[in-house]
């Protein structure tokens, strides 16, 4: 997947076992596509991460189930882009 943004949301929705609200969810990918903590992301990336999940939850037409559930990773541990 050539997308990053598109792969930390398909990582932390698999790390979930419950539903996440959009806000958490835009706030731990923005964090990991800035390699910082989550408490600290600023708003203009928040806005951005937001911007972007929001046009690319219009053109799905797919829902997600998750698979487990894991605690919140620190930047550290964000999964691969590559």
């Amino acid at each position: 997947m050539a997308d990053p943004v598109r792969r930390y949301v398909l990582y932390y929705f698999d790390e979930q076992e419950t539903p996440v609200s959009f806000d958490r969810l835009a706030t731990r990918v923005a964090a990991w596509h800035t390699d910082s903590d989550p408490y600290i992301v600023d708003d203009a990336t928040l806005t951005e991460i937001r911007t972007a999940l929001s046009a690319r939850e219009r053109t799905s037409t797919k829902r997600w189930t998750p698979a487990r559930s894991v605690e919140d990773q620190s930047p550290k541990s964000r999964p691969s882009v590559n």
